[in-house]
């Protein structure tokens, strides 16, 4: 796959968002979108776009953490069977930024719908019938040739490529799959159509539901209550203004570890794995996910190495809830690490 030239966009202030401008469609299903979010978990204001440019001011009404999502598709075919670069070895397949040494491999699917995987605790995986969002999300990992993390997306499903970072994800799988939902976070937020929101945007909307009803969505107010679909997001550590947050989507129900403690598995857009069973440390399925180093398109500097398997796969986050509301207060990016005291929200998109 090919995509036209990029250039670089100007930085701007965190609270404002980069104007929508033109763009021309150039390849069936494929989109080019531009979003910060870090592979760490963190997220800055910069990206690139291809075929436009960025504005300085954004739109009316738009509130921090508003990022544009510039529809561009990209050309060229989806995948080739050759010698990879610099190899003598016949036969092996290239998809976008992807080469494998043979067929791309592809995970088994239960019958409800989940890709069978090993994850960190025993959880089973929702089934798609359950969740708009969760079918959406399975169909990406399910049928995915080549994903990579950065801030300028490209996703085109009838060639499995996708490219985006942590809200470009869970954003372009909440609007594809449940437009009334997407529509709600529009008017809410004053997010022009073609942006989307920052992780810190997307839990303040959710933290919202409680009281303030909206299309399309059902508020979930404790870590407990979260069910597979359910998109997270969390902001960064109090007084951090250089990181942005990260968001996710909740493919189990919270598995209590005590002392108000749960683990869950999730699927995101990502450099930096969630635990030792993460997909994208697991072979084979972890061919399909491009080095972060694959492109310079990641839009932000990230602790992960160049070599890191990047974009889509899944692992096991923990929660950490207050005694008394039930509401996460701390986030475990693996099981076992450090806690992180965040702002967390989560939503449930239904329609």
């Amino acid at each position: 796959m090919t995509t036209s030239p990029a250039r670089s966009v100007p930085r701007l202030p965190r609270s404002r968002g980069w104007r929508r401008t033109s763009a021309v469609a150039i390849g069936a299903a494929g989109l080019l979108l531009v979003v910060a979010c870090s592979s760490s978990g963190s997220s800055s204001a910069t990206g690139a776009t291809t075929g436009s440019t960025a504005g300085s001011t954004a739109p009316k009404g738009t509130l921090p953490g508003g990022f544009d999502e510039q529809e561009v598709g990209s050309s060229g075919a989806g995948s080739s069977t050759t010698a990879s670069p610099g190899s003598t070895t016949p036969g092996s397949t290239t998809v976008g930024l992807c080469t494998f040494p043979g067929a791309v491999p592809q995970p088994t699917v239960t019958p409800s719908g989940a890709p069978q995987v090993t994850t960190q605790v025993s959880a089973p995986l929702g089934a798609a019938s359950s969740s708009p969002t969760l079918a959406s999300a399975y169909q990406q990992f399910n049928t995915l040739q080549c994903t990579h993390y950065q801030h300028s997306y490209t996703e085109t499903p009838n060639q499995g490529i996708y490219y985006y970072d942590c809200v470009g994800f869970t954003g372009y799988t909440v609007r594809v799959a449940t437009p009334q939902a997407w529509a709600s976070v529009q008017s809410v937020t004053g997010i022009a159509p073609g942006y989307v929101p920052t992780p810190t945007l997307f839990a303040s909307f959710f933290n919202s539901l409680a009281t303030t009803p909206q299309t399309g969505w059902q508020a979930v107010t404790t870590g407990a209550a979260i069910l597979p679909g359910d998109v997270l997001a969390w902001g960064p550590e109090p007084n951090n203004t250089e990181e942005a947050g990260h968001s996710v989507m909740a493919l189990s129900a919270p598995q209590p570890l005590g002392d108000g403690k749960y683990a869950l598995v999730v699927m995101d857009s990502t450099a930096t794995d969630h635990g030792p069973d993460d997909t994208r440390r697991s072979a084979p399925l972890n061919q399909r996910n491009a080095p972060l180093g694959a492109s310079t398109n990641t839009g932000s500097t990230s602790a992960a190495p160049s070599t890191a398997p990047s974009g889509l796969g899944i692992g096991t986050i923990g929660l950490v809830t207050d005694p008394t509301s039930g509401a996460v207060t701390g986030i475990q990016w693996s099981i076992g690490v450090a806690i992180t005291s965040v702002t967390f929200g989560v939503g449930r998109p239904v329609s």
